[in-house]
């Protein structure tokens, strides 16, 4: 069970301001593919999905998010970059390669000057710097999914 004392400090402002407004946002049966290996971040950003009233769908590494997409064709894909087996960027351009319609939001702790001068971020609808507000994630989920 996670608890207040195995979150970071970043992860229970998060968590709080989850908490605080639960049912902020809605969504229609409309599903979302969040791709994150840290089990911390996953169980937040999860949360904040399904309070939203998405359908959830998760993978901790790139090759089963592919899976994952293949098989579901979620409405939106919420992907870290830094990814065990494949990193996020590759499985990205591989989703995106099969669907070109798939819609893909990077989630990164990395600056944005690296995201820039790494990353491809062609047909990706934007990043997500981390950490990040719930509101912020709940304004992309209603904007794009």
């Amino acid at each position: 069970m996670l608890n207040s004392r195995s979150l970071s400090y970043a992860h229970k402002q998060i968590f709080s301001i989850l908490l605080s407004r639960k049912n902020s946002c809605e969504a229609l049966a409309k599903k979302v593919l969040v791709v994150e290996d840290d089990s911390k971040t996953n169980h937040v950003v999860s949360k904040i999905v399904m309070n939203c009233g998405y359908e959830l769908s998760k993978a901790t590494d790139g090759n089963e998010a592919i899976e994952q997409y293949r098989k579901e064709r979620p409405d939106l894909v919420l992907m870290d970059i830094s990814l065990p087996e494949r990193d996020g960027d590759d499985a990205a351009n591989k989703i995106r390669k099969e669907f070109p319609n798939a819609k893909i939001i990077f989630m990164t702790a990395f600056g944005r000057e690296w995201v820039q001068d790494t990353v491809k971020l062609d047909g990706v609808l934007g990043t997500l710097h981390k950490p990040f507000k719930a509101e912020t994630l709940k304004t992309l989920l209603a904007k794009f999914a």
